[in-house]
């Protein structure tokens, strides 16, 4: 259970840091910012 929730942890932080990126990219973050909000998006995904 462990190992299938860690590979879902994994897809969607890849996931998330596409999405961050992209949104980076169409507006100019702070990096720390961008991290904080990944590290959030994971944590409420779970």
């Amino acid at each position: 259970m462990t190992k299938v929730r860690n590979c879902v942890l994994d897809a969607l932080s890849i996931n998330v840091n596409n999405i961050i990126s992209l949104v980076v990219g169409t507006f100019p973050l702070d990096p720390t910012m961008s991290k904080t909000a990944v590290i959030l998006t994971i944590l409420t995904a779970t």
